[in-house]
């Protein structure tokens, strides 16, 4: 099925589709930084790819805050007015949120004001759900098919949303999507891929509590 749709995951405008070199952990132990704080050398590029544009662009994982609604609408973070008369646990966690959704935020702000190319890419239509598909198609095999299956069975009830279009002259052409499935299926497997994120953010926090890494 996802071979069915890969070539029409592509974007149509080339900016989209220019190869671009990609560090492959951007976080703070591989930047080095001056006594005046200025980026004056990167480390660790030993797994780094050169990919097309529309599959890197994106914040990095030690800064991004997918999955909050603030931050995903790159609404300015603002603390709850009531903060000072909360319970100081109340407090860390609302200043932890709020830290999390102001470095997202101005790591657009800064990529929209320094890097007009990848800003573009950024606010593309569909962008996370092109990049998750490939991510999912590629990864290596370890038993679970669950979020490709979720991805596809997305892409079959939002072609037209995802904006996986053609062109004819001047005009944008939608073809029906040439995955066959019925509604019971892909609300079985979209079922199951809930299911599987909650399991996996329960995993998260025994881990957490635990102290160890997800590989052990």
């Amino acid at each position: 099925m996802y071979l069915q749709i890969a070539d029409r995951l592509v974007p149509r405008e080339a900016f989209l589709t220019r190869p671009m070199l990609r560090h492959p952990d951007l976080n703070p132990n591989n930047i080095f930084i001056s006594d005046e704080a200025d980026i004056v050398g990167l480390i660790d590029w030993q797994h780094s790819k050169i990919p097309p544009l529309f599959l890197q662009a994106g914040v990095p994982a030690h800064l991004q805050y997918y999955g909050d609604p603030v931050s995903e609408d790159l609404a300015q973070p603002q603390l709850p007015q009531d903060i000072d008369d909360s319970e100081a646990e109340d407090r860390e966690k609302e200043f932890e949120l709020y830290r999390r959704r102001h470095v997202h935020f101005y790591y657009v702000g800064a990529t929209a004001k320094h890097n007009d190319r990848h800003f573009k890419a950024l606010m593309h239509p569909a962008r996370l759900f092109r990049r998750n598909v490939y991510q999912h198609a590629g990864e290596p095999w370890e038993g679970n098919s669950i979020p490709l299956k979720a991805d596809l069975m997305r892409a079959v009830q939002q072609w037209d949303g995802f904006d996986l279009a053609t062109e004819s002259g001047e005009e944008k052409t939608y073809a029906q999507c040439p995955i066959a499935t019925d509604g019971s299926e892909a609300d079985a497997v979209l079922e199951a891929a809930v299911k599987q994120e909650e399991a996996d953010r329960q995993m998260d926090i025994l881990r957490n509590v635990i102290g160890i890494a997800p590989d052990g």
